[in-house]
Protein backbone atom coordinates (compact mmCIF):
# COMPACT_ATOMS: atom_id res chain seq x y z
CA UNK A 1 0.00 0.00 0.00
CA UNK A 2 1.19 3.39 -0.99
CA UNK A 3 0.98 6.03 1.57
CA UNK A 4 1.55 9.70 1.15
CA UNK A 5 4.33 10.87 3.50
CA UNK A 6 2.95 14.35 3.90
CA UNK A 7 -0.49 12.98 4.96
CA UNK A 8 -0.36 11.37 8.62
CA UNK A 9 -2.51 8.60 9.48
CA UNK A 10 -3.69 8.90 13.59
CA UNK A 11 -1.24 5.73 13.73
CA UNK A 12 1.65 7.29 12.71
CA UNK A 13 0.85 11.21 13.58
CA UNK A 14 4.19 11.73 15.73
CA UNK A 15 6.49 9.88 13.17
CA UNK A 16 8.21 13.01 11.82
CA UNK A 17 8.72 14.87 14.77
CA UNK A 18 9.97 11.60 16.49
CA UNK A 19 12.98 10.97 13.81
CA UNK A 20 15.83 10.39 16.57
CA UNK A 21 18.43 10.48 13.69
CA UNK A 22 17.42 13.83 12.78
CA UNK A 23 16.97 14.90 16.41
CA UNK A 24 20.53 16.20 17.27
CA UNK A 25 21.36 18.17 14.62
CA UNK A 26 17.83 20.52 15.25
CA UNK A 27 19.13 20.20 18.81
CA UNK A 28 22.14 21.90 17.60
CA UNK A 29 20.61 24.40 15.33
CA UNK A 30 18.24 25.69 17.89
CA UNK A 31 21.20 25.95 20.29
CA UNK A 32 23.53 27.87 17.86
CA UNK A 33 19.99 30.11 17.56
CA UNK A 34 19.41 31.09 20.81
CA UNK A 35 23.35 31.64 21.28
CA UNK A 36 23.49 34.30 18.86
CA UNK A 37 24.72 37.91 20.13
CA UNK A 38 21.98 39.71 20.76
CA UNK A 39 23.35 42.66 18.62
CA UNK A 40 23.37 40.76 15.48
CA UNK A 41 19.34 40.88 15.75
CA UNK A 42 19.10 44.04 16.26
CA UNK A 43 17.98 46.91 13.80
CA UNK A 44 20.44 48.30 11.95
CA UNK A 45 20.12 52.34 12.75
CA UNK A 46 21.81 54.93 10.61
CA UNK A 47 24.48 57.17 12.74
CA UNK A 48 23.32 60.51 13.64
CA UNK A 49 22.72 62.72 17.47
CA UNK A 50 22.51 60.59 20.71
CA UNK A 51 20.49 61.61 23.92
CA UNK A 52 23.71 62.16 26.08
CA UNK A 53 22.08 60.93 29.05
CA UNK A 54 21.57 57.81 31.09
CA UNK A 55 18.06 56.34 32.05
CA UNK A 56 16.07 56.88 33.80
CA UNK A 57 16.29 60.16 33.79
CA UNK A 58 14.64 62.95 36.17
CA UNK A 59 14.74 66.69 35.39
CA UNK A 60 13.85 68.80 37.51
CA UNK A 61 14.97 72.28 38.17
CA UNK A 62 15.27 74.37 41.05
CA UNK A 63 14.86 77.65 41.92
CA UNK A 64 18.42 79.01 40.53
CA UNK A 65 18.27 76.62 37.55
CA UNK A 66 15.31 78.29 36.85
CA UNK A 67 16.60 81.90 37.21
CA UNK A 68 19.56 81.44 35.47
CA UNK A 69 17.83 80.48 32.01
CA UNK A 70 18.94 77.30 31.37
CA UNK A 71 15.80 75.99 29.81
CA UNK A 72 17.17 72.25 30.86
CA UNK A 73 13.80 70.45 30.14
CA UNK A 74 13.13 72.06 26.85
CA UNK A 75 17.19 71.67 25.81
CA UNK A 76 16.24 68.04 26.60
CA UNK A 77 13.42 67.46 25.06
CA UNK A 78 14.96 68.74 21.82
CA UNK A 79 17.64 66.40 22.24
CA UNK A 80 15.48 63.19 22.85
CA UNK A 81 12.97 64.53 19.53
CA UNK A 82 16.40 65.12 17.61
CA UNK A 83 18.10 61.24 18.56
CA UNK A 84 14.98 59.74 17.44
CA UNK A 85 16.38 57.26 14.20
CA UNK A 86 14.61 57.66 10.84
CA UNK A 87 11.91 55.05 10.50
CA UNK A 88 11.01 54.84 14.65
CA UNK A 89 7.69 56.64 16.03
CA UNK A 90 7.79 59.59 18.13
CA UNK A 91 3.78 60.50 19.72
CA UNK A 92 3.54 64.18 21.25
CA UNK A 93 0.14 64.38 23.44
CA UNK A 94 0.22 67.57 25.06
CA UNK A 95 -1.95 70.76 26.09
CA UNK A 96 -0.42 73.58 25.23
CA UNK A 97 1.97 73.71 21.88
CA UNK A 98 3.41 77.62 20.96
CA UNK A 99 7.52 76.79 21.12
CA UNK A 100 8.88 77.46 17.82
CA UNK A 101 11.68 75.50 18.91
CA UNK A 102 10.11 71.79 19.26
CA UNK A 103 7.85 72.67 16.49
CA UNK A 104 10.84 72.92 14.35
CA UNK A 105 12.49 69.63 16.13
CA UNK A 106 9.67 67.80 15.46
CA UNK A 107 9.44 69.14 11.53
CA UNK A 108 13.12 68.15 11.40
CA UNK A 109 12.54 64.78 12.85
CA UNK A 110 9.54 64.17 10.59
CA UNK A 111 12.05 65.36 7.24
CA UNK A 112 14.52 62.51 7.89
CA UNK A 113 11.97 59.62 8.22
CA UNK A 114 10.66 59.41 11.72
CA UNK A 115 7.05 58.73 12.43
CA UNK A 116 5.72 62.06 14.17
CA UNK A 117 2.24 61.61 15.68
CA UNK A 118 1.09 64.38 17.70
CA UNK A 119 -2.25 64.76 19.63
CA UNK A 120 -3.17 68.66 21.05
CA UNK A 121 -6.12 70.40 22.31
CA UNK A 122 -8.32 71.74 19.87
CA UNK A 123 -7.90 75.01 21.84
CA UNK A 124 -4.50 75.75 23.75
CA UNK A 125 -2.25 75.68 20.80
CA UNK A 126 -1.44 78.70 18.36
CA UNK A 127 -3.16 79.00 15.53
CA UNK A 128 0.41 78.71 13.29
CA UNK A 129 1.73 76.53 14.86
CA UNK A 130 -1.65 74.20 14.51
CA UNK A 131 -1.59 74.76 10.29
CA UNK A 132 1.99 74.03 10.28
CA UNK A 133 1.71 70.64 11.80
CA UNK A 134 -1.44 70.10 10.54
CA UNK A 135 -0.15 70.58 6.97
CA UNK A 136 3.22 69.06 7.57
CA UNK A 137 2.30 65.99 9.58
CA UNK A 138 0.61 62.60 8.57
CA UNK A 139 -0.89 62.65 11.83
CA UNK A 140 -1.84 65.56 13.57
CA UNK A 141 -4.75 65.48 15.40
CA UNK A 142 -7.18 68.43 18.06
CA UNK A 143 -8.58 66.73 20.36
CA UNK A 144 -11.76 68.57 21.40
CA UNK A 145 -12.82 67.29 25.15
CA UNK A 146 -16.91 67.76 25.06
CA UNK A 147 -17.58 66.53 28.55
CA UNK A 148 -17.57 70.14 30.11
CA UNK A 149 -17.02 74.08 28.83
CA UNK A 150 -13.52 73.89 30.52
CA UNK A 151 -12.54 70.16 30.14
CA UNK A 152 -9.21 69.88 28.02
CA UNK A 153 -6.78 67.42 26.93
CA UNK A 154 -4.48 67.78 29.37
CA UNK A 155 -2.00 65.21 28.99
CA UNK A 156 1.95 66.51 28.69
CA UNK A 157 3.79 63.16 27.80
CA UNK A 158 6.12 61.93 24.80
CA UNK A 159 7.12 58.32 23.52
CA UNK A 160 9.67 57.39 21.05
CA UNK A 161 10.01 53.92 19.91
CA UNK A 162 13.40 53.61 19.62
CA UNK A 163 16.30 56.35 20.75
CA UNK A 164 20.13 56.76 19.95
CA UNK A 165 21.66 56.75 23.50
CA UNK A 166 25.72 56.46 23.96
CA UNK A 167 25.02 52.95 24.86
CA UNK A 168 23.52 51.69 22.53
CA UNK A 169 20.15 52.02 20.88
CA UNK A 170 17.31 52.01 23.86
CA UNK A 171 13.71 50.78 23.29
CA UNK A 172 10.51 52.37 24.01
CA UNK A 173 11.06 55.13 25.63
CA UNK A 174 8.05 57.20 28.01
CA UNK A 175 8.83 60.57 28.50
CA UNK A 176 6.10 62.07 31.25
CA UNK A 177 6.29 65.52 32.45
CA UNK A 178 4.29 68.92 33.98
CA UNK A 179 5.92 70.92 31.08
CA UNK A 180 3.90 72.31 28.34
CA UNK A 181 5.65 73.06 25.18
CA UNK A 182 5.54 76.99 25.93
CA UNK A 183 8.57 79.41 26.30
CA UNK A 184 6.69 80.58 29.74
CA UNK A 185 6.88 76.80 31.24
CA UNK A 186 10.85 77.51 31.15
CA UNK A 187 10.71 79.86 33.99
CA UNK A 188 8.19 77.53 36.61
CA UNK A 189 9.19 74.50 38.29
CA UNK A 190 8.60 71.51 36.53
CA UNK A 191 9.71 67.87 36.27
CA UNK A 192 9.86 65.51 33.31
CA UNK A 193 10.74 61.78 33.83
CA UNK A 194 12.63 59.57 30.87
CA UNK A 195 11.84 55.84 31.37
CA UNK A 196 13.02 53.18 29.32
CA UNK A 197 9.90 51.01 29.99
CA UNK A 198 7.92 48.61 27.57
CA UNK A 199 4.82 48.36 29.35
CA UNK A 200 4.41 52.19 30.11
CA UNK A 201 4.93 52.83 26.40
CA UNK A 202 2.54 49.81 25.25
CA UNK A 203 0.15 51.27 27.48
CA UNK A 204 0.78 55.24 26.79
CA UNK A 205 0.77 54.05 23.05
CA UNK A 206 -2.95 52.53 23.62
CA UNK A 207 -4.07 55.41 25.44
CA UNK A 208 -3.15 57.86 22.31
CA UNK A 209 -5.03 55.81 20.19
CA UNK A 210 -7.94 55.23 22.20
CA UNK A 211 -8.75 58.73 22.87
CA UNK A 212 -8.34 59.31 18.86
CA UNK A 213 -10.88 56.99 18.57
CA UNK A 214 -13.21 57.99 21.50
CA UNK A 215 -13.09 61.10 20.22
CA UNK A 216 -13.96 60.48 16.30
CA UNK A 217 -16.80 58.19 17.63
CA UNK A 218 -17.92 60.23 20.43
CA UNK A 219 -17.50 58.10 22.87
CA UNK A 220 -16.22 60.52 25.80
CA UNK A 221 -18.86 59.94 28.09
CA UNK A 222 -17.96 56.38 28.22
CA UNK A 223 -14.53 56.60 29.11
CA UNK A 224 -13.38 54.36 32.21
CA UNK A 225 -10.74 55.13 34.78
CA UNK A 226 -8.71 52.42 36.01
CA UNK A 227 -5.04 51.77 37.36
CA UNK A 228 -3.02 49.86 35.18
CA UNK A 229 0.30 48.04 36.40
CA UNK A 230 3.62 49.17 34.39
CA UNK A 231 7.48 48.63 35.16
CA UNK A 232 7.95 50.10 38.83
CA UNK A 233 4.28 51.80 39.70
CA UNK A 234 1.20 51.75 38.11
CA UNK A 235 -0.67 54.46 35.48
CA UNK A 236 -4.40 56.06 35.93
CA UNK A 237 -5.96 57.62 32.82
CA UNK A 238 -8.35 60.37 33.48
CA UNK A 239 -12.02 61.26 33.76
CA UNK A 240 -12.71 59.33 36.35
CA UNK A 241 -16.37 59.85 36.35
CA UNK A 242 -17.71 57.83 38.68
CA UNK A 243 -16.52 56.11 42.21
CA UNK A 244 -14.51 57.76 45.28
CA UNK A 245 -11.50 59.87 44.74
CA UNK A 246 -8.24 58.77 43.58
CA UNK A 247 -7.04 60.34 46.54
CA UNK A 248 -7.97 57.52 48.75
CA UNK A 249 -6.75 55.02 46.38
CA UNK A 250 -3.07 57.24 46.78
CA UNK A 251 -3.04 57.67 50.31
CA UNK A 252 -4.89 54.06 51.86
CA UNK A 253 -1.33 51.97 52.47
CA UNK A 254 0.46 55.17 54.36
CA UNK A 255 1.47 54.47 57.90
CA UNK A 256 1.91 57.39 60.88
CA UNK A 257 6.10 57.78 60.55
CA UNK A 258 5.92 58.20 57.16
CA UNK A 259 6.48 61.55 55.19
CA UNK A 260 4.04 62.96 52.51
CA UNK A 261 5.18 65.86 50.67
CA UNK A 262 2.89 67.28 48.18
CA UNK A 263 4.00 70.15 45.33
CA UNK A 264 0.56 70.76 43.22
CA UNK A 265 0.06 74.25 41.24
CA UNK A 266 -3.49 74.02 41.14
CA UNK A 267 -6.71 73.39 44.40
CA UNK A 268 -9.80 73.99 44.05
CA UNK A 269 -12.56 73.18 47.53
CA UNK A 270 -14.50 71.42 45.29
CA UNK A 271 -13.03 67.48 45.90
CA UNK A 272 -14.32 66.71 49.42
CA UNK A 273 -12.29 63.54 48.74
CA UNK A 274 -8.90 64.59 48.71
CA UNK A 275 -9.27 66.75 51.55
CA UNK A 276 -10.50 64.25 53.27
CA UNK A 277 -7.62 61.99 52.81
CA UNK A 278 -5.36 64.28 53.66
CA UNK A 279 -7.10 65.25 56.83
CA UNK A 280 -7.30 61.13 57.96
CA UNK A 281 -3.39 61.94 57.33
CA UNK A 282 -2.72 64.36 59.58
CA UNK A 283 -4.86 62.59 62.07
CA UNK A 284 -3.56 59.78 62.11
CA UNK A 285 0.46 60.77 62.74
CA UNK A 286 2.06 61.26 59.08
CA UNK A 287 3.83 63.95 58.27
CA UNK A 288 2.45 65.75 55.25
CA UNK A 289 4.40 68.67 53.84
CA UNK A 290 2.40 70.86 51.10
CA UNK A 291 4.23 73.42 48.21
CA UNK A 292 1.13 75.27 47.03
CA UNK A 293 1.03 78.17 45.01
CA UNK A 294 0.16 81.23 46.73
CA UNK A 295 -3.58 83.09 46.94
CA UNK A 296 -2.18 86.24 44.47
CA UNK A 297 -1.19 83.94 41.97
CA UNK A 298 -5.01 82.99 41.67
CA UNK A 299 -4.03 79.16 41.43
CA UNK A 300 -5.74 77.84 44.62
CA UNK A 301 -9.04 79.56 46.16
CA UNK A 302 -9.43 80.84 48.96
CA UNK A 303 -11.09 78.09 51.00
CA UNK A 304 -8.13 76.17 50.14
CA UNK A 305 -5.75 78.50 51.95
CA UNK A 306 -7.97 78.69 54.95
CA UNK A 307 -7.49 75.16 55.40
CA UNK A 308 -3.96 74.48 55.02
CA UNK A 309 -3.46 77.29 57.28
CA UNK A 310 -6.19 76.21 59.84
CA UNK A 311 -4.08 72.74 59.49
CA UNK A 312 -0.59 74.38 60.03
CA UNK A 313 -2.26 75.84 63.08
CA UNK A 314 -3.15 72.72 64.85
CA UNK A 315 -0.88 69.76 63.83
CA UNK A 316 2.87 69.61 64.68
CA UNK A 317 3.03 67.01 61.96
CA UNK A 318 2.01 69.74 58.76
CA UNK A 319 4.12 72.37 57.69
CA UNK A 320 3.26 74.46 54.46
CA UNK A 321 5.29 76.64 51.87
CA UNK A 322 2.86 79.63 49.79
CA UNK A 323 5.01 79.61 46.19
CA UNK A 324 5.35 82.24 44.11
CA UNK A 325 8.30 83.32 42.00
CA UNK A 326 9.21 80.95 40.60
CA UNK A 327 5.91 79.62 39.32
CA UNK A 328 4.70 76.36 40.70
CA UNK A 329 3.56 73.82 37.87
CA UNK A 330 4.51 70.57 39.54
CA UNK A 331 1.89 67.82 39.63
CA UNK A 332 3.64 65.81 42.13
CA UNK A 333 3.18 63.53 45.41
CA UNK A 334 6.20 62.15 47.07
CA UNK A 335 5.48 59.27 50.02
CA UNK A 336 8.37 58.68 51.64
CA UNK A 337 7.81 55.15 53.68
CA UNK A 338 9.39 54.07 56.99
CA UNK A 339 8.74 50.60 56.00
CA UNK A 340 8.31 49.69 52.14
CA UNK A 341 9.07 50.88 48.75
CA UNK A 342 8.33 55.03 48.44
CA UNK A 343 7.02 56.20 45.76
CA UNK A 344 6.57 59.33 43.74
CA UNK A 345 3.83 60.30 41.67
CA UNK A 346 3.78 62.45 38.58
CA UNK A 347 1.88 63.70 35.58
CA UNK A 348 -0.26 66.17 34.76
CA UNK A 349 -3.40 65.68 37.92
CA UNK A 350 -4.36 68.95 39.19
CA UNK A 351 -6.05 69.06 42.31
CA UNK A 352 -9.39 70.23 41.54
CA UNK A 353 -12.53 68.56 40.36
CA UNK A 354 -12.20 69.41 36.46
CA UNK A 355 -8.99 66.97 36.47
CA UNK A 356 -10.69 64.07 38.03
CA UNK A 357 -13.83 64.24 36.19
CA UNK A 358 -13.35 65.65 32.94
CA UNK A 359 -10.07 65.94 31.86
CA UNK A 360 -8.10 63.66 30.04
CA UNK A 361 -4.66 63.51 31.62
CA UNK A 362 -2.64 60.62 33.46
CA UNK A 363 -1.30 60.05 36.98
CA UNK A 364 1.86 57.63 37.39
CA UNK A 365 3.83 56.22 40.08
CA UNK A 366 7.33 55.43 40.35
CA UNK A 367 9.14 53.28 42.60
CA UNK A 368 12.57 53.17 41.52
CA UNK A 369 14.95 54.41 44.98
CA UNK A 370 16.81 57.01 43.32
CA UNK A 371 14.41 59.09 41.33
CA UNK A 372 12.43 58.80 44.22
CA UNK A 373 15.50 60.56 46.33
CA UNK A 374 16.13 63.05 43.51
CA UNK A 375 12.12 64.00 44.25
CA UNK A 376 12.86 64.15 47.77
CA UNK A 377 16.30 66.28 47.78
CA UNK A 378 14.45 68.65 45.41
CA UNK A 379 11.55 69.18 47.44
CA UNK A 380 13.39 69.29 51.13
CA UNK A 381 16.04 72.48 48.83
CA UNK A 382 13.25 74.30 47.38
CA UNK A 383 11.05 73.76 50.69
CA UNK A 384 13.58 75.69 52.87
CA UNK A 385 13.84 78.50 49.88
CA UNK A 386 10.70 79.42 50.47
Amino acid sequence: MNINPLVNTPGDFFLPIMNFQKLPIALVLLFFLISCDADLLEKDYPDGPKFEADLPLLILPGAEELQARTNAIENHLMAFIQAVPEGEDLYVNMFKFSSGSLRNALLEAKDRGVQVKVMLDIDEVNSYTRKVLQDSLAFFYSFNNTLDAKAVNHHKYLLASALRTPHGVAQKVSVVTSYNFTVGDNAKYQDCLWLEDDRLYDVLEDNFHQMHQASLAWELPQWNFSWTEVGQGQVGFFPKQDGADVAEDIFRDIQPGDIVRIANSKWEDDRPGLKKALGELLESGVILKVMAPALRTDNIDQAWVDQLNEWAERYLNFEVKWVSSPALHNKNIIIERAAGASEIWTGAHNFRRRSLVYNFELLLSHQQPEIVAQYVDWFEEEFLRH
